[in-house]
């Protein structure tokens, strides 16, 4: 059994849902790798006066709020690497779409002046892609496997909901068949939305990049990059609202579902000279690729120690 893992980080301007998936045998080990680095950090932090760590929060890691208030830039890096090997050493399956807020009015221009309503809609459709990707990609990969899906529950359980009955309904294709259960998780109980949330912020710092127009890959990023771990990470620009919104329409409640791949723009640095790799989400490492999600379960591990 497969499980995959999502959460989402957002501002006013843009959103990304992401997460990673990959074999429950693997999940297991990775949880505990990390819980264990987590819970060393927290360890060490109440040693140097500092709070106790009760989890890894990427955007309060950041930016040194929460629990990571008092840190030093230094000890910052050395736990965030540290939790990056620990990803890299069980390589899983990481997926993020991010897209602008502003992007939806053009698709539903009622929604133009309701912050809240755009977020939950953009949110909607990002998850339905998500899933939509992970869909095409276990079918292509691995037919006979089933895969669970654990979200965040935040206060985006209602339109997390909407996507994946959109993507189950019988009409909308072989996609839905995949998946063996949805269900919200709160970051107390399951490790693994921890891990989920690290790549949710490195799509939406990425897309924040693109809405400036920079392609700005942060190092956490570029690390996992190079160490060469299955990646799709895309956003949806602009066009892809409007151009879909006469023929990809829920009829309940007007949100549209835009398949992961067709529309989505992902380019990720292809080497020292900056050149992109693929030219959209479902392209990105795939020609070498999903064949990981075996291998994961099958070779030995690597070490998680400190670089």
């Amino acid at each position: 059994m497969l499980t995959a893992y999502l959460d989402e980080a957002y501002n006013q301007d843009a959103i990304c849902v992401g997460g990673w998936i990959s074999f429950d045998e693997n999940w297991n080990a990775l949880q505990g790798a990390w819980q264990a680095r987590v819970e060393q950090e927290s360890r060490d932090a109440q040693s140097d006066g500092l709070k106790p760590l009760q989890r890894y929060h990427a955007s309060d890691c950041a930016t040194f709020g929460g629990d990571f208030q008092g840190w030093t830039r230094e000890r910052q890096i050395a736990f965030v690497k540290d939790l990056l090997n620990v990803v890299a050493a069980y390589r899983p399956f990481g997926f993020a779409l991010g897209a602008s807020l502003d992007d939806i009015s053009g698709l539903l221009p009622n929604l133009q002046n309701d912050q809240e309503e755009r977020k939950k809609a953009t949110y909607t459709i990002l998850m339905q892609s998500c899933l939509d990707l992970l869909g095409k990609t276990i079918l292509r990969e691995l037919p006979h496997e089933r895969v669970t899906v654990i979200h965040d529950s935040s206060g985006l359980c209602g339109p997390a909901r909407d996507a994946f009955n959109w993507l189950t309904k019988d009409e909308a294709g072989p996609e839905g068949a995949v998946f063996a259960s949805f269900a919200p998780r709160r970051w107390q109980d399951c490790v693994a939305l921890q891990v989920a949330d690290l790549m949710s912020y490195e799509g939406f710092k990425l897309t924040a990049s693109r809405l400036l127009d920079k392609e700005t890959i942060r190092k956490s990023l570029q690390y996992l990059i190079d160490e060469e771990l299955l990646l799709a990470i895309g956003h949806l620009p602009k066009g892809a609202f409007v151009s879909l919104a006469a023929s990809l329409r829920d009829a309940d409640r007007g949100i549209p579902c835009i398949t992961g791949g067709d529309h989505v723009d992902s380019r990720l640095p292809g080497g020292p000279d900056g050149d992109a790799e693929g030219d959209h989400v479902d392209s990105a490492r795939h020609e070498e690729g999903t064949a990981c999600l075996r291998r994961s379960a099958e070779a030995p591990q690597r070490s998680t120690r400190r670089r």
